[in-house]
């Protein structure tokens, strides 16, 4: 009797063991360690890698007629600068390279068309800044159905959205239905946008795209 306990106390104390050692947790081997890589976008801002790549691209501002531009050339011996407006053909008069063509460039694009004119016949390595005081008001047209389609141009500090620029041209009619928003041409590539008023004015402000200048919108009739 004596010795079939002593068999149930070992068989018991093995089964114990066995018991514990699962319910044991893992040995703590320190925190793990996490690398991340970041990347940095146009704006200076930095964010995961993964994370920066899904970011919607936000496009430069291009210059167009009616911009203010504050140009200056800083060569040790020569040092220039001037006030000049963007005409209407879309370039700008600049000392000694007269006319230059910068409508639809960035200010980067328009920088280096101007230093590689001035490098070319007067200056070695010239050194220049062109920088942007003053937009353009915005321009757009709007036609079909409108209250008064047509042309119309507002101040560019407005920040006007689609919806305002409907207001602007009186309010659509009973007949609208969709909307057809046309970007700037001088956009690359443009854009072609199709919106329907209903779902539009159901959105929030921060949905309703605004408008930069030389957009082209078509309001529609409702097929219902």
């Amino acid at each position: 009797m004596k010795q079939h306990l002593v068999i149930f106390l070992f068989v018991m104390q093995l089964v114990y063991g066995a018991m514990c050692a699962k319910a044991e947790p893992p040995v703590y081997e320190g925190r793990q360690k996490i690398s991340m890589q970041f990347k940095v976008d146009n704006d200076g801002n930095a964010a995961p890698a993964g994370s920066i790549l899904n970011k919607p691209v936000r496009k430069r501002y291009r210059l167009r007629a009616g911009d203010k531009l504050r140009f200056e050339l800083l060569n040790d011996k020569y040092k220039f600068e001037s006030e000049v407006v963007v005409d209407n053909q879309g370039a700008v008069n600049l000392e000694y390279i007269n006319w230059v063509g910068v409508e639809g460039k960035t200010l980067e694009e328009a920088s280096l068309a101007i230093q590689e004119l001035y490098a070319k016949d007067y200056f070695v390595n010239p050194n220049l800044k062109l920088s942007l005081t003053e937009k353009a008001p915005i321009r757009f047209k709007i036609f079909g159905q409108v209250a008064n389609p047509g042309y119309y141009e507002v101040p560019p500090g407005l920040g006007v959205d689609l919806l305002d620029a409907i207001a602007i041209a009186g309010g659509y009619t009973r007949l609208a239905g969709k909307i057809v928003l046309k970007s700037n041409e001088l956009e690359r590539p443009s854009e072609i946008r199709n919106f329907k008023i209903k779902n539009l004015t159901k959105g929030g402000k921060n949905e309703i795209p605004k408008l930069i200048g030389g957009e082209t919108i078509v309001i529609g009739e409702s097929l219902f």
